[in-house]
């Protein structure tokens, strides 16, 4: 903490009355806690979605919607396709790179909370190869989108079907 010092380390004048120390220590204490406090915040979120729970959830998210696709095409009469172009591996090995990377630089920042802190050619590669996964699972999501769109056209078409057979069987 700032201003824990008995003394200046310069005239060694007595700080410990010095009003203009005191605010100073309570301004700068508190930023240090403000940073401290964020750094946590970003820590927690990295950790939970790139984490191995986070990992988990999207390779789980991955087979469920190819268990769905094969279900919606055997039992519901309805063939749709999803993106092939991800891989699922490739995206979670990412993961784990980019949860690691962001722990070692907050931990540095940690350590040198008044340093900016310069990621390494190796952090930047993650990070980058990060961003790229990122816009290489565009089509997948769109597909995603398109595979929902469908989904509710023939629910609505089965229902308005549904609809018409009973009303037609009760006159």
């Amino acid at each position: 903490d700032v201003g824990e010092a008995k003394e200046c380390p310069y005239c060694a004048q007595d700080t410990t009355r010095s009003e203009l120390v005191q605010l100073y220590a309570s301004i700068f204490n508190e930023a240090l806690r403000n940073q401290q406090q964020r750094i946590n915040e970003i820590e927690a979120a990295v950790s939970s979605g790139f984490g191995e729970v986070g990992r988990l959830r999207l390779k789980q998210a991955f087979d469920t919607n190819g268990s769905e696709q094969q279900w919606w095409k055997d039992t519901g009469g309805l063939s749709i396709s999803l993106s092939s172009d991800m891989n699922v591996d490739q995206v979670i090995d990412q993961m784990a790179g980019v949860e690691t990377t962001v722990h070692n630089v907050l931990k540095r920042k940690r350590n040198n909370p008044n340093q900016a802190i310069t990621l390494s050619d190796t952090e930047t590669q993650v990070l980058n190869a990060w961003r790229d996964c990122v816009d290489g699972a565009k089509p997948y999501l769109d597909s995603l989108s398109q595979a929902n769109a469908a989904i509710r056209k023939h629910q609505s078409g089965i229902a308005s079907s549904n609809t018409e057979q009973i009303s037609k069987e009760l006159h």
